[in-house]
């Protein structure tokens, strides 16, 4: 293959090309660029960024008959978007989008790029529960125990505990569970779940206990149900007096942080 070298440095005649004279390599003011059939493709500037013109695509074969390929790409319509799409074939012009990072935030899957359902967070960590109450606070509590885990995905956070004290005074209202890793933001208290206590004393003739987060908060509370069907929420004193209370309890809650 001859290499022809004139200097012409334009994307339909590069400076640098062989028998094909529309392909090759065209330099400009502190920039080479990669031209093939007359159009840029790839281009390093002065800053040693590597700036594609079009999506990047990548195939493979799996085997003697069967290919696919990947496709990223930005978004056609310019919202700032950029997707992975893939194809069944090497050849093949219909790419499905498996995932669309989001240019207001977030992660979309299967060509979907609402706003509302892009996954924005991932997280995990622990947490401390503490005993408190909805008027005044606790004189003093002595907590044993105070571990917690949780997961957060997207405004989705699941929560799980274990809260153990032998000893408590002053105190006055319901009694809570504060120290939740989010803020809870869900208006119908839809958050909470079934716990497990030791020596926490709820009202005769109790058959359920069920927890629920507080709106705007980051505490939950404890919900007694009686064999009448009535609920009513565990008093502060529901741990006084008890050599030890003991307290176990998963569930997801909403929030907005």
């Amino acid at each position: 293959m001859t290499i022809r070298i004139d200097g012409t440095n334009t994307a339909a005649n590069p400076g640098i090309t062989g028998t094909d004279t529309d392909t090759g390599l065209q330099f400009g003011t502190d920039e080479i660029s990669i031209v093939t059939g007359g159009e840029e493709q790839v281009k390093v500037d002065s800053g040693g960024r590597v700036l594609l013109e079009k999506a990047v695509r990548f195939q493979y074969n799996t085997d003697s008959t069967d290919s696919r390929t990947w496709m990223m790409s930005p978004d056609v319509h310019g919202h700032g978007n950029f997707s992975v799409r893939v194809s069944d074939a090497q050849t093949s012009t219909n790419f499905d989008t498996k995932f669309t990072f989001k240019g207001t935030g977030g992660l979309c899957f299967n060509g979907d790029t609402s706003d509302a359902n892009a996954l924005s967070d991932y997280e995990e960590g622990t947490w401390t529960p503490v005993w408190q109450c909805s008027s005044g606070s606790f004189t003093s509590v002595t907590h044993t125990i105070q571990t917690g885990n949780y997961t957060k995905i997207g405004n989705l956070v699941h929560v799980a505990c274990r809260l153990r004290s032998t000893a408590s005074s002053g105190g006055a209202g319901v009694l809570l569970i504060g120290g939740l890793p989010f803020q809870v933001n869900c208006a119908t208290g839809s958050g909470g779940g079934a716990p497990s206590f030791f020596q926490i004393d709820v009202a005769g003739g109790t058959v359920t206990v069920a927890t629920e987060t507080r709106n705007g908060t980051n505490q939950f509370y404890l919900l007694a149900s009686t064999d009448a069907g009535s609920w009513a929420n565990v008093g502060y004193d529901g741990i006084f007096g008890n050599d030890m209370s003991e307290l176990r309890v998963a569930f997801a809650y909403q929030t907005n942080s």
